[in-house]
Order: structure tokens, then C-alpha cells, then sequence
């Protein structure tokens, strides 16, 4: 039997989910304590720690190193901001900048969690409600990516918030409601833009479960859409005018991030070349985005003639192969593993308990992607309630985001949570649908 909130659920249900949430928490806290980084900040992170450094010093968002850092727009500015804000906190608090940042981060986790379960009790009943925040509490790859100064903890606390925001605004539709998940969703795009379109996705969804039940006068409904998306539109439309005002014309700039994603992404060899060496001149992809020299028309042409010379093997590549990178174990721009950075040793090298938990998810980690395959097309195609299709457009979209542009493991640790739920929910629906009474 579903039940509408956590204080309507069972008591067991309770226990269960005090349960899923002290066990995340103890594993992230104890990843962080255990785990020994080779290097701690490099890479993207130590571009990050940089333009949060540049922000706090400078007040000017850059990557720059030097006394005279210059504006650009190459990444995104939610957690250059986060981090500066915590770093901030951590100078007049006298806390370490780095533990600070790794202990909120632990929170964000395990509100991950949380909301995952709320969203859950919403689509299923309660037994089956507690699988997916069971799941995403012993994650390696979530446990693993909370020490790094990354973005995708941020990311998939945003993602789940917004959408559980966006649930209970639907039952009840108020313009506040919308107002706030739009502030949340414009949150999760200044922290990924991938995210951009989610928020006009999302309120096409809502308007057609709200109209279908006819819960809330037109005029209403029209404006409480437009406060959900709003936030996403001010916060873009603030940020290219930023961009356009600030950022001298030669600086890199997001089109140039996107760009080069897409580059990389139509070649099927740059992950065994960049990991054989991560330098090498005459990698394809580095040479055809030199080339391209950021003109999005030449990549066009490009990548058409990729696909007249091999229409099977790009077709291979984009439908069968990227879709098995992206949602695979093994990182692969990265250490490998569920490791993003080199680690000396983690938790689950010295912990049996913590290695137990690993290979539980390893095992199971083929049928989870397959059904939580098999939950998305039930979500939208073949029953699709409100709640469950939201969640499998949202995960749908960001992967298709992906899918163009580059597809590594890493960029699907954000959406762990909201597979678990389709998985979760296809189990549950196959068991409603063997239960019920038949006529005869």
C-alpha cells in the first residue's frame, strides 16, 4: 500500500530508512578519513579550486594563474562558487578549507539519499520504496566521488532535490512551490549546464499532469509554470550577458567546452589513445578539434564525413557503444575503477566490510542498468503516472546530453539515485502486476 509522506509510512519503513541513511553517512565519512589520495587536487579540481581562489582574490571569474587573472566563461560558475563560499567559511571559522569541504559534502550525500527515499515512497509502496536509497547509500562510485573537488555530488543533490521540490509542488500546486524548484533547478544549471533544458522539460510535464487532472485554474497554472522556469532563464540570460560584457572575444568560452565534448565525442578511439597517452599530439580527436578551430559549421562537416565514410560503425558508436561507456563501471578518463583520481589506497582496500559492499554493487551493477532500462520505457511508454515519467526524462535527457557529447562513467554518478528509482520501480510494478486479481 503507497502511502502519500514519510509520517504516513510505516514504522518499519522508518527504521529501514534511518538505517539506509546512517549506513551512506558512516561509509562517506569513512571513505574520507581512510581513503589516501596520490595527488588530492588536480586536474578539473585544481581548475575549480582556481577560479574559486580567483573569485575570493580577484572578485573575477578565471582560470588564470598570476596577480591579473581575466574573465572567461569556460566553465560553469555554481561550484567555483560553492567552493569559494566554503572556503570563505572555513577562513573565519579556522577550519581546514579541504575537510570542510569534503564534510559538507557528505551531507549533500546523504540528503541525496533522503530525497531519493522520499521520491521513492512517492512511486511505490514502502517496502520497495527503501531499495533505492538502500542502493545509493552503498554506491562506490557516489562514495567515491564526495573526496573529489568535482562537481557531481553538487550535481546529484540538486537533481534530487528539484525533482522531489517539483513533486510536492504538483500535489500541491502553489506559485511558491514552483518558485523554489525553479530556484533549484537554475542551481543545478549554474553548477552542470547540462541541465539547461531540464526546467522547460520538466514544466511541459507538469502542465500536462496538472491540465489532465485539472487541479488548478489556467491562469494559475500559466503562472506557476512560468515562476518554475524562470529562475532557469534569469540565471542563463545573467550569465551570457556577463559573458558578453566581460569576457574579451579570444578567451575560451562555454561554446569552446561544448565544442571540444563534441569533438571528442565522435571519436570511438580517444578513451584507449588519451589513456595510453594523455598527451599524445596526434590523438584524432585532439587534431580534428585544432582543425575545427571552434567553428561549430566545420565540425558539422566533420562529423557528416565520419558518417558517410562508416555509417554502420557511427551508428554503432552513438547507439550502442557510447550508452555502455557512459552508464559502465570503469572510469575512463580517470584512474579507472570508481576512481576519477589516483588513489596510494582507499576504504575499500583495507576495509572487509566496506569491500563486501563494493562487490555487492559490482555484481549487480549489469542488472540494475538493465532494469533500470526496462523502468524508464515502463515509466514513459507504457504507464506513464506523473511522477515515475518525470524522473525517467530526466534521467532520458541528461543522458542523451551525453551520449552527443562526451560519455564517460563519471558523468552518470550524478544520476545513480534516479536509475535506482526505475529499477526499483520496475520490480515494483512487475509485482503489482503479478498480485492483482485476474477475471476469468
Amino acid at each position: 500500500m503507497q502511502v502519500s509522506s514519510l509520517r504516513d509510512a510505516p514504522w518499519w519503513f522508518g527504521l529501514g530508512f534511518s538505517l539506509c541513511l546512517l549506513v551512506g553517512a558512516l561509509l562517506r565519512f569513512s571513505y574520507n578519513e581512510v581513503t589516501v589520495n596520490a595527488t588530492a587536487i588536480q586536474a578539473d579540481a585544481a581548475s575549480y579550486v582556481r577560479y574559486a581562489d580567483n573569485l575570493r582574490q580577484h572578485g573575477v571569474f578565471s582560470k588564470d594563474r598570476g596577480p591579473n587573472p581575466q574573465p572567461d566563461a569556460y566553465w560553469a560558475p555554481g561550484y567555483p562558487m560553492f567552493l569559494a563560499g566554503l572556503a570563505t567559511v572555513a577562513d573565519a571559522t579556522d577550519l581546514e578549507r579541504y575537510r570542510l569541504v569534503l564534510a559538507v559534502q557528505v551531507i549533500l550525500g546523504v540528503l541525496s539519499i533522503y530525497f531519493t527515499g522520499l521520491i521513492a515512497l512517492k512511486m511505490m509502496d514502502p517496502g520497495w520504496a527503501l531499495l533505492p536509497p538502500a542502493l545509493l547509500a552503498l554506491s562506490p562510485h557516489v562514495v567515491a566521488v564526495g573526496q573529489n573537488l568535482l562537481t557531481e555530488t553538487l550535481f546529484g543533490f540538486l537533481l534530487l532535490a528539484s525533482l522531489y521540490q517539483l513533486i510536492l509542488w504538483l500535489q500541491n500546486p502553489r506559485p511558491l512551490g514552483a518558485l523554489v524548484a525553479g530556484l533549484l533547478l537554475a542551481l543545478a544549471w549554474a553548477v552542470n549546464p547540462v541541465s539547461l533544458f531540464l526546467a522547460p522539460g520538466l514544466v511541459l510535464i507538469a502542465g500536462w499532469s496538472l491540465r489532465r487532472e485539472q487541479s488548478i485554474p489556467t491562469r494559475a497554472l500559466v503562472a506557476s509554470l512560468a515562476l518554475l522556469v524562470l529562475p532557469v532563464a534569469l540565471a542563463f540570460g545573467a550569465w551570457s550577458l556577463r559573458s558578453e560584457a566581460a569576457v574579451a572575444p579570444e578567451r575560451l568560452s562555454s561554446s569552446d567546452r561544448l565544442l571540444k565534448n563534441l569533438v571528442i565525442g565522435m571519436h570511438s578511439d580517444y578513451y584507449a589513445i588519451w589513456r595510453a597517452e594523455k598527451r599524445d599530439p596526434a590523438n584524432p580527436a585532439d587534431r580534428d578539434y585544432r582543425d575545427i578551430d571552434g567553428d561549430f559549421g566545420r565540425f558539422v562537416d566533420t562529423w557528416r564525413a565520419k558518417v558517410v565514410a562508416d555509417p554502420w560503425g557511427m551508428l554503432s558508436w552513438y547507439v550502442l557503444e557510447k550508452p555502455r561507456l557512459l552508464w559502465g563501471w570503469d572510469v575512463q578518463v580517470g584512474y579507472r575503477d570508481i576512481y576519477i583520481y589516483p588513489v596510494r589506497y582507499s576504504l575499500y582496500h583495507v576495509s572487509e566490510t566496506a569491500d563486501f559492499t563494493y562487490r555487492l554493487m559490482r555484481t549487480m551493477h549489469a542488472p540494475l542498468l538493465w532494469c533500470g532500462l526496462l523502468g524508464l520505457l515502463l515509466a514513459m511508454l507504457v504507464r506513464p503516472a506523473t511522477i515515475p515519467f518525470a524522473v525517467g526524462f530526466l534521467v532520458l535527457y541528461i543522458s542523451l546530453v551525453y551520449l552527443c557529447t562526451q560519455s564517460d562513467p563519471r558523468y552518470s554518478f550524478p544520476l545513480r539515485g534516479p536509475l535506482y528509482l526505475l529499477a526499483a520501480f520496475l520490480a515494483f510494478s512487475l509485482m503489482h502486476y503479478l498480485r492483482a486479481p485476474r477475471r476469468h
